[in-house]
């Protein structure tokens, strides 16, 4: 199965958008939801991805992905951890592979 860069990018930002939304709603306060105001996209995504279109040959597109992946999202491991694995399973790349990887 070969992986196109267009489709990494693609699930880059979805899984970007869905860590954004799992955080925003453990810290949301406890307010009735018609109070809060519907959010497509955070300010610091949307800057990322005004950009992200520019990244056109190999080595800008693995210092992007490397910067991701080096990034813990609020210092909070177990966050990154769970975007990574929802990443390799929109890739296809099983569980077992990726703890492999990550040495566990």
């Amino acid at each position: 199965m070969k992986i196109k860069t267009e489709d990494i990018k693609k699930i880059v930002e979805e899984v970007v958008q869905d860590a954004l939304s799992e955080q925003e709603e453990q810290e949301a306060p406890a307010e009735p939801e018609a109070a809060q105001p519907a959010v497509d996209q955070k300010a610091d995504v949307g800057v990322v991805l005004k950009y992200i279109e520019k990244i056109n040959n190999i080595q800008e597109y693995a210092q992007l992905l490397q910067a991701v992946l080096a990034h813990t999202p609020a210092g909070d491991e177990n966050l990154k951890k769970r975007a990574l694995f929802a990443v390799f399973k929109k890739l296809g790349i099983s569980s077992t592979a990726v703890k492999k990887v990550a040495g566990e």
